[in-house]
């Protein structure tokens, strides 16, 4: 069986949001950059047989096609909702105005809150960011595990206050079983992709049940909660007291079916 120290951490792959973008360990998806804004030219429309400039009224509108830094705003904006006053709390038209865009521009790009949700929740693991901190460690031997690693990336997204989307999931986690449905679904999809090497025995979803339990357990108990004995280890002494556990979880033998 391979060690504790010889598991080293992929990167994330397949993260599919709106766009069928992905990431994985040799490429990382970048963030449409921000351009300008598209408005219309304001070059003059001339009519058959004249010069005159056609008026402001009857301008073509509508955007242009591609990337807006619209869109990017209102992702950022659903973050922030999402992430101050959980799922059940964020209203489309919440996220329009913390855009500063019209609520019909919102469902245009993501059709309802679901899909806004899943937009948002997924940019949160498809970032730069968070496969950075999955590889920050790298040439800390102590650290060279996929458990030590992912309890590691996961506390520090929760800290960095620009990124506290998962807090914002955490608080609704209990509050209905299709909401617990959905965060389960949405977590099997989004992370899973992350552990290498992967679980290739029967009981894998038991094993990535145990994984999430632990990891959503150890953030709630550290940001929501604020245990004090929990508070005073920094990120890097917890990830590598429960990263063991979550490597137990993962690769060695369980009684299952005993």
């Amino acid at each position: 069986m391979t060690s504790v120290g010889e598991r080293a951490v992929g990167g994330l792959g397949d993260v599919n949001d709106e766009t069928g973008g992905g990431l994985d360990n040799k490429a990382v998806v970048k963030r449409p950059e921000n351009g300008g804004v598209g408005h219309e030219t304001g070059g003059a429309n001339h009519e058959a047989g004249g010069s005159a400039a056609r008026p402001e009224s009857h301008r073509r509108r509508g955007r242009r096609p591609g990337n807006s830094p619209s869109r990017q705003r209102i992702l950022d904006a659903a973050c922030e909702e999402f992430s101050s006053h959980g799922y059940r709390g964020t209203t489309i038209k919440g996220v329009a105005a913390a855009a500063g865009v019209d609520a019909k521009l919102v469902k245009y790009y993501y059709t309802d809150k679901e899909t806004l949700f899943m937009a948002a929740a997924s940019d949160l693991f498809r970032s730069q960011e968070f496969f950075n901190l999955l590889h920050e460690n790298k040439h800390d031997h102590t650290m060279d595990s996929t458990g030590s690693r992912l309890v590691y990336a996961f506390l520090m997204q929760a800290v960095d206050p620009r990124r506290r989307l998962l807090l914002g999931l955490l608080k609704d986690l209990g509050a209905n079983e299709e909401f617990r449905n959905f965060y389960v679904r949405f977590l099997k999809n989004e992370i899973v992709n992350s552990i290498q090497p992967p679980i290739d025995d029967r009981h894998a979803a038991e094993r990535l049940g145990l994984v999430f339990s632990q990891i959503i357990g150890l953030v709630s108990s550290w940001h929501l909660i604020e245990i004090p004995a929990l508070r005073r280890h920094t990120v890097l002494e917890m990830a590598k007291i429960v990263g063991p556990v979550i490597d137990h979880y993962l690769y060695d033998d369980l009684p299952f079916d005993e």
